[in-house]
């Protein structure tokens, strides 16, 4: 008796049963996470024809959509965003998961003023061995927010982290980052903090989510937008 949004994932059906069954295991790790910024998954269930993943229907729009729609944001509004972004891949962090596909289309931004982080049910959890890397089985992510690493198959929190910096890079600048453009207008600490984000090494890269938004909530966020220019 509650509106739902259903998302049925039919290519897994391919898969041998002993990695099907690692799927839904993982689904339903993802399924326990219970925090106000990430989408919530009411159930996993499976039949012949796939695995689906019931979860609840928010009314809103994307990210990517609000960006399209005003190309450059303000860095007051852009920090409102990432604050809940930050709280929710802390979160989910602490207890092993890893996003890895971190990017303006899974961000929603509810009617209510709300912002949810969508679809970790593609991710994946990782050892907790200080800094050494999870090898996963097949490369997840989007080219533009994925990680060097993650080109090899390597799962690791900072992954989440760089996707941070180029959805911040997005949201200020109104362009991607592989366009060799930066943002200006700001001052060296929100430049600095966009490069550490997307250092390609990611034992030099900042390290936690809860880093990136202590250094993001200490730049002052001024009444102008920023501007980009090559270089």
């Amino acid at each position: 008796d509650r509106p739902v949004a259903v998302k049925m994932l039919r290519d897994e059906c391919r898969l041998d049963e002993r990695a099907k069954k690692a799927l839904v295991e993982e689904a339903r790790t993802v399924a326990e996470l219970r925090h106000p910024s990430i989408v919530e998954i009411h159930a996993v269930e499976q039949d012949e024809r796939g695995l689906y993943l019931v979860f609840e229907r928010l009314d809103g729009r994307t990210l990517d959509e609000l960006i399209a729609e005003r190309k450059r944001l303000p860095l007051g509004e852009a920090k409102r965003v990432l604050g809940a972004v930050c709280a929710a891949l802390a979160y989910a962090h602490a207890r092993d998961v890893v996003h890895r596909d971190l990017k303006p289309g899974n961000v929603m931004l509810t009617r209510e003023g709300g912002v949810k982080v969508l679809d970790f049910g593609i991710s994946s959890r990782t050892a907790r061995a200080g800094k050494a890397a999870a090898a996963a089985q097949s490369m997840v992510g989007t080219p533009h927010y994925m990680a060097p690493e993650q080109e090899h198959g390597f799962v690791r929190k900072e992954n989440d982290i760089f996707a941070l910096g180029a959805v911040l890079y997005e949201m200020l600048a109104g362009e991607r980052p592989d366009k060799g453009r930066r943002v200006c207008g700001l001052g060296p600490a929100l430049d600095a903090l966009i490069d550490r984000a997307l250092e390609p090494d990611p034992d030099k890269r900042i390290p936690s989510a809860a880093e990136f938004w202590d250094r993001l909530d200490a730049i002052p966020t001024g009444d102008s937008r920023p501007t980009a220019k090559a270089g």
